[in-house]
This record gives C-alpha cells, sequence and structure tokens, in this order.
C-alpha cells in the first residue's frame, strides 16, 4: 500500500492532472462495454507486473480494492 500511495502521489505531482477512475470508456456490445485506464493505474499495474509477474495483477485488485471500497460491477 506505500508503495501505490508514493507512486500515486509522485503522479499527481508530476502530472498536476486529477486521478480519474476511467480516462474513457464506451458500449463494445449490447450487454458490455470497454474501458481505457488512466496513466496512473497503467503505471502501477507495470510496478506490479516488473516485481511480480503474473501474480501482479491480483495485487493490483487488492489494493485497488483497499483505496477504492466500491462493490463489484458485474
Amino acid at each position: 500500500m506505500l508503495t501505490a500511495l508514493t507512486l500515486i502521489e509522485s503522479y499527481a505531482t508530476r502530472t498536476g492532472e486529477p486521478l480519474r477512475l476511467l480516462e474513457a470508456w464506451g458500449e463494445a456490445s449490447e450487454d458490455r462495454i470497454w474501458v481505457q485506464w488512466p496513466a496512473w493505474i497503467i503505471e502501477l499495474a507495470q510496478h506490479y507486473q516488473a516485481l511480480y509477474g503474473e501474480a501482479g495483477a491480483p495485487i493490483l485488485q487488492r489494493v485497488l480494492r483497499q483505496l477504492l471500497p466500491l462493490e463489484s460491477l458485474h
């Protein structure tokens, strides 16, 4: 969590941009949507993937759940 907070703070300081949850989205089909993740989430994902390989994705999910305690969309 401390690493995530450090990376997020660094991104916000470096860019001066708001931390959006989604950069863009749209309908892919009648019951599906596509999303474009913002750069700060991509940076976190790359960090965890570089450190933990395949385990990086579940780690990122756990970190984001801690930072953003929202219900999952299905």
